[in-house]
């Protein structure tokens, strides 16, 4: 019998929350991932093989490591095995993934080219390797890494929330329509969901959303406002040692054009001067939190346009937009779906389709934690809304 050991690492997120948690060399997102250091050839057969010399160099010609593919390509795997000397019989033959397991088995009386193709290797990183055992026992194995760009949803919200795996507060609530709606389209509302029940992890990460703003009831219809419309939305992650540290600081955010992730921190000497979730940074307590606004209400005090615009926000702070993109009208009531990609200090962002940012914030260190969404409105109104939240488990080296 043949013992492998596989050591699969999950440190402490291509995020959610996630259901699924891959990761790669520089992140831990959404993602699952491998050491390949922690694979363990086989060990030998106890009983002395009949041709001791024997060896067999097992190599991939194809694809070429750390190939990228689509979710549902067929991939197709190409190897040789070289025997140090000629040995008849049948050779048994393993492909198999660090992350999917045991993929494909059969026998062969020549294991000097071997092939495979699948399609149905899960999003994420891989090492897929190729164990050739001769007859009498002796193991050859090699490997190939490849990476599966796919989505994991999540949530739809489709169903009831699982207040096990959500917390909602305030003003938030989910629609029984099927998405999640922060403010509802009243006046001076302030609201935020959040997933308590998996953390993103630290690192890159890649997530996907849709969002829809505006005065009419029912999504992807057309009405005319019966009022002023405001105030705007936001994607957080926070990261706070526990949920309830995430209520404390939610309870502490600012509303109207803080968009209910903004927060004002007092003074401090240490940590212990600030209120849970937050941390003495030269003098202020702040949140260590990345943020995603689509502001729709112009704060002269804080905003760099008048227009609509989508931005990238750090650690609670609504007046220093990093990044950001105008866009002509968000709140025409229409559902569009967002993308964003943090790549160490890289962030890009997509809205149905175009890129409206890409760009480099010096210092980013994308740290993980909660992920969830804020809204707000003061005088002026409108319904916000969020739906069908996705991961992507990193899937490039």
């Amino acid at each position: 019998m043949f013992v492998f050991l596989w050591l699969s690492c999950s440190s402490s997120g291509n995020a959610v929350v996630e259901k699924s948690q891959p990761i790669e060399e520089d992140t831990a997102v959404v993602d699952t991932a491998v050491d390949d250091t922690a694979f363990v050839e086989p060990s030998q057969p106890s009983s002395e093989p009949d041709n001791p010399e024997l060896s067999i160099d097992v190599s991939f010609t194809s694809p070429v490591t750390e190939s990228q593919f689509e979710e549902g390509d067929s991939v197709s795997f190409v190897a040789q095995a070289i025997l140090s000397s000629t040995q008849e019989g049948v050779f048994d033959i393993v492909w198999e993934s660090s992350t999917d397991g045991v993929l494909y088995t059969e026998q062969v009386e020549d294991p000097s080219s071997l092939s495979w193709s699948t399609n149905s290797l899960s999003p994420g990183l891989h090492t897929i390797y190729l164990r050739v055992t001769a007859p009498d026992g002796q193991t050859g194995v090699g490997g190939v890494k490849v990476g599966v760009c796919g989505w994991e949803l999540v949530d739809d919200f489709s169903n009831p929330i699982d207040e096990n795996v959500w917390l909602l507060h305030r003003d938030a609530y989910r629609d029984s329509r099927g998405w999640l709606e922060m403010t509802g389209n009243a006046q001076g509302k302030k609201g935020a969901i959040f997933n308590i029940g998996n953390e993103l992890q630290p690192g890159n990460l890649t997530m996907r959303f849709d969002i829809s703003t505006g005065q009419c009831d029912e999504p992807d219809t057309a009405c005319t406002p019966y009022t002023c419309d405001a105030d705007g939305f936001a994607v957080s992650i926070y990261k706070t040692n526990t949920a309830e540290d995430l209520v404390t600081l939610l309870e502490n955010t600012s509303t109207g054009g803080g968009l209910g992730y903004a927060y004002n921190g007092d003074v401090c000497a240490s940590n212990t001067d600030c209120i849970s979730g937050t941390k003495c940074v030269a003098g202020t307590c702040t949140p260590e939190s990345f943020h995603i606004e689509f502001d729709t209400w112009y704060n002269e005090t804080s905003d760099p346009t008048e227009l609509d615009h989508v931005g990238i926000m750090l650690n609670g702070d609504q007046s220093t937009h990093h990044l950001y993109s105008e866009i002509a009208d968000l709140e025409d009531n229409l559902w569009h779906e967002v993308i964003v990609k943090i790549r160490g200090q890289d962030v890009e962002t997509w809205l149905d389709g175009s890129q409206i940012i890409t760009g480099n914030i010096p210092g980013l260190t994308f740290k993980g934690g909660f992920i969830g969404f804020t809204g707000t409105t003061g005088s002026c109104i409108n319904y916000h809304r969020f739906d069908n939240l996705y991961v992507q488990p990193v899937c490039t080296y």
